[in-house]
């Protein structure tokens, strides 16, 4: 895993540092975010990141991203693709925790870039319990007024 880029190795001015996912070494690295991410059902989940080619290669390369048994899916980019940004959405099913992990695929210290990484989740609210929370103000404003009426039949 390389960190390229502000004046080193700087293939595409302008964007800051990014990652080098097939290093220096023939062997592809594989990062993974340090914290684990916990998910509930229903969580709308939003990934985001960008991703160019080596600019330097003849051949396309490729990175695994993943997050979990969430999402998992191979990028491939010509070697002088731009940075682009890619974005998946998806609601999840059921509780669970994963890591998000970029995996480069390739051993020739030339790889993929990455860049500007972002995972949000958000919890929306489900139109059934706006209408069960009604219908509970509802039987809490008619309850006093049902006693009121019990209390003048008795008297």
């Amino acid at each position: 895993m390389d960190i390229i880029g502000n004046g080193y190795s700087n293939f595409l001015p302008g964007n800051g540092l990014y990652l080098d996912p097939d290093g220096s070494t023939s062997n592809a690295g594989k990062l993974s975010s340090k914290s684990i991410f916990v998910f509930g059902a229903r969580d709308l989940v939003n990934l985001l990141f960008k991703l160019a080619g080596d600019q330097r290669n003849n051949g396309n390369n490729s990175v695994m991203v993943s997050l979990g048994s969430l999402f998992n899916e191979s990028f491939i980019l010509p070697p002088t693709q731009d940075f682009t940004t890619f974005t998946d959405s998806f609601t999840v099913a059921s509780d669970t925790s994963a890591k998000l992990a970029f995996e480069g695929v390739g051993e020739d210290n030339i790889g993929l870039l990455i860049d500007d990484v972002t995972l949000t989740k958000s919890v929306p609210e489900p139109a059934s319990l706006i209408v069960i929370f009604g219908l509970g103000a509802f039987g809490v404003t008619s309850l006093p007024k049902r006693k009121q009426e019990k209390v003048a039949v008795k008297a």
